[in-house]
C-alpha cells in the first residue's frame, strides 16, 4: 500500500473473522477511510487476494463494488505496471445487462467506469468498447475533472507503489496526494465529530413506520442508531410529522392523537435500546448523553394542526418532551397560513398569536419552517425569543416557496434566530434529480454570506424525502463536514453549523420560560 501498510505484503490472513485496520497493519492515513466505513456508500479499490479479506473487512457486501485494476492510485497509460490477478465478481444493472467483468489491466477503463457509476450517471457495458482502447481509455484531464466533481468519497488501496516512483509520472503523483488528502479531512472530520456536539434537527422518522418500530436496527428509513454511529451524529430531532386535514372536530381530535401516539413510539426507543440513546429535553441531556457514549433523540411536532385549537395540548406535549412545533405544513390551519396555502389569514391568526405567546412561556421552540411569509414576519414581531427553521433552504438559490428569501434570513439573524438547511432536493436545485451535497454546500455558504456564521444550521428531514447525492442518510452527514473542512471553514465555525447556532438559540428559549414562571410565582 503506498500509504505504508507493510504488513500485508507477502501474507495472508484467513477471513473467517473480521479484522481491524490496526490489526493488518494499514497505516493511519489509509484507516482513515476504513474506520467505520460499513454500509457506507464508498468503493474500495483492491487487487488480487486482498479483495475477498477487504470485502470480509469492511461488511459492505451489499454495497461493495470491487476493482481488480492494480494502478487505480497512480493511473498509467499502458499496462506494463500491472500486477495481480482479477477477483471480480459479476455486478449487473437494473436491466440485468452486466455492469463490469474487470480484467487485470484495463485501467482507464475501470476509472471511468468508477466515475461513472459513482457520480450516479447512466451505465451502458460494452464488451467490444472493452477491447478497444482507445475508445474505452481516456486522458488524464477526463480523470481529473471527474474527481473535482465526485459526490462521494473513493478509498483506494495501491499494493505496488514502485510503479510510480519508477516512472516519475507527476499526473499520477497528483492523484494519488487527491486521495491522501481526502483521507487526512476525513480523519480530520470524525475527531471534530469527537469533540463537538452535533445536532440534526429535523427528520421525519417515525412516519415511515405505520405501527411500532424500533431504531436499534437498520429497518428500511435513513435515520437509526447504527447510521448515527456511522455517522457520527450525536442527536437528531424525531418528528411527530401531522399531514393537513379536515378542520372540523372529528379531524383536529384525530391530528392531535396521531401527534401523542407518534410521540409515544419515539418515547418507546429509550427502552428499547436503553445502553445506546435516551430521549433528550434540554441541550445539557444532549451533552450528558454524548459523555455516556449514547445517542440523542430529541422530540418534535411537525404542523400546529396538532393543537386542535385548545392552548393546553402545548403543555401536554412540552410535559411529553417536545422542543419545537413547527406552526404549520402543507396548508393553512388554524393557526397560521401555510407558505403553500390560500392566504385565509394575512399570517398569524388570533388564535397563532396566542399559541405563540404561550410557546414562548412554555419553552417550546416556534418554527416556522413552512410557514407564508406574512406568518413568518408576524411571529417574528409577536415572539420574545428568537425563532427557528428547523428545515429550510435558500430561496436565492432555488426558488421554491418553501425556501427563505433572503429579506427573511436577514431578519431571521436580525432577532438572533437560526435556519437550518434542508436536504430535500426540490428544495435544493431546480433540477430536482441533480441536487447533490455540492448544492447544499452552496447554501450554506449562502446563507452563512446572508445571515452570518451564528446563524446557520442543517435539518435534514430524512425520512421525509430528504436526500441527496453525496448525502442520502444519517451516516453519510459527516461528509458535509468533510466538505466544509474542503471550503476552509474553522472548526468553531463547523461546531456553530452543526449545532452550537442551534442550541444558543433553543438555551434562550428555556432561560425565557423559566424567568416567566418565577415571575408568575
Amino acid at each position: 500500500c503506498p500509504l505504508g501498510c507493510g504488513a500485508l505484503a507477502g501474507t495472508t490472513h484467513p477471513i473467517d473473522r473480521t479484522y481491524t485496520a490496526k490489526q493488518l497493519g494499514f497505516s493511519s492515513a489509509c484507516n482513515n477511510f476504513l474506520d467505520g466505513v460499513s454500509d457506507r456508500d464508498y468503493v474500495i479499490e483492491m487487487t488480487g487476494a486482498y479483495a475477498l479479506l477487504m470485502m470480509h473487512l469492511s461488511r459492505m457486501a451489499e454495497e461493495l463494488i470491487l476493482w481488480s485494476s492494480a494502478e487505480f492510485g497512480f493511473i498509467t497509460l499502458d499496462d506494463r505496471y500491472t500486477t495481480g490477478s482479477s477477483i471480480m465478481p459479476q455486478k449487473k444493472n437494473a436491466d440485468g445487462a452486466e455492469l463490469v467483468r474487470g480484467r487485470t489491466g484495463h485501467v482507464y477503463g475501470n476509472l471511468i467506469t468508477l466515475l461513472t457509476m459513482m457520480k450516479g450517471l447512466p451505465l451502458a457495458y460494452n464488451k467490444d468498447m472493452q477491447e478497444d482502447k482507445e475508445a474505452y481509455y481516456s486522458s488524464w484531464e477526463i480523470v481529473r475533472d471527474s474527481l473535482e466533481g465526485m459526490e462521494r468519497m473513493v478509498a483506494t488501496m495501491q499494493p505496488h507503489p514502485e510503479a510510480m516512483a519508477a516512472n516519475g509520472d507527476k499526473e499520477m503523483g497528483a492523484l494519488f496526494r487527491w486521495h491522501v488528502d481526502a483521507a487526512r479531512r476525513f480523519a480530520q472530520a470524525k475527531a471534530i465529530h469527537q469533540r463537538i456536539l452535533t445536532i440534526d434537527t429535523h427528520t421525519d422518522t417515525p412516519m415511515i413506520f405505520p405501527g411500532s418500530f424500533n431504531i436499534g436496527r437498520k429497518e428500511g428509513g435513513k435515520v437509526n442508531l447504527p447510521f448515527m454511529e456511522e455517522g457520527r451524529i450525536d442527536a437528531v430531532f424525531m418528528v411527530a410529522y401531522i399531514p393537513q386535514g379536515d378542520r372540523d372536530e372529528a379531524g383536529l381530535q384525530a391530528a392531535h392523537a396521531y401527534a401523542i401516539e407518534r410521540l409515544t413510539q419515539v418515547q418507546r426507543q429509550e427502552p428499547l435500546n436503553p445502553t445506546r440513546m435516551g430521549i433528550a429535553r434540554t441541550p445539557e441531556e444532549i451533552q450528558q448523553l454524548k459523555q455516556a457514549g449514547k445517542k440523542a433523540i430529541c422530540l418534535g411536532v411537525e404542523n400546529g394542526y396538532a393543537l386542535g385549537k385548545e392552548l393546553s395540548h402545548l403543555r401536554r406535549f412540552k410535559e411529553m418532551g417536545v422542543s419545537y412545533i413547527t406552526l404549520c405544513h402543507n396548508g393553512d390551519n388554524d393557526i397560521c397560513d401555510s407558505a403553500r396555502g390560500k392566504g385565509e389569514w394575512g399570517g398569524l391568526s388570533p388564535f397563532g398569536k396566542e399559541v405563540v405567546r404561550e410557546m414562548n412561556r412554555l419553552g417550546i421552540l416556534v418554527d416556522l419552517s413552512h410557514a407564508a411569509e406574512r406568518s413568518f414576519y408576524d411571529a417574528l414581531a409577536i415572539s420574545q425569543v428568537p425563532i427557528v427553521c428547523s428545515h429550510s433552504s435558500a430561496r436565492a438559490l432555488c426558488n421554491h416557496p418553501r425556501n427563505l428569501t433572503d429579506d427573511q434570513l436577514r431578519a431571521l439573524a436580525a432577532q438572533g434566530g437560526v435556519a437550518q438547511v434542508c436536504l430535500y432536493k426540490g428544495f435544493i436545485n431546480p433540477e430536482a434529480e441533480k441536487a447533490s451535497l455540492t448544492d447544499a454546500i452552496r447554501h450554506i455558504n449562502h446563507m452563512v454570506e446572508i445571515m452570518g456564521i451564528d446563524h446557520v444550521g442543517i435539518g435534514s428531514d430524512f425520512d421525509g424525502d430528504g436526500e441527496l447525492i453525496g448525502c442520502s442518510a444519517t451516516n453519510e452527514l459527516i461528509n458535509i463536514t468533510v466538505r466544509l473542512l474542503q471550503e476552509g471553514y474553522t472548526e468553531e465555525e463547523i461546531q456553530k453549523i452543526w449545532g452550537g447556532n442551534w442550541i444558543r438559540v433553543w438555551k434562550q428559549a428555556l432561560r425565557y420560560a423559566a424567568s416567566q414562571q418565577m415571575s408568575n410565582k
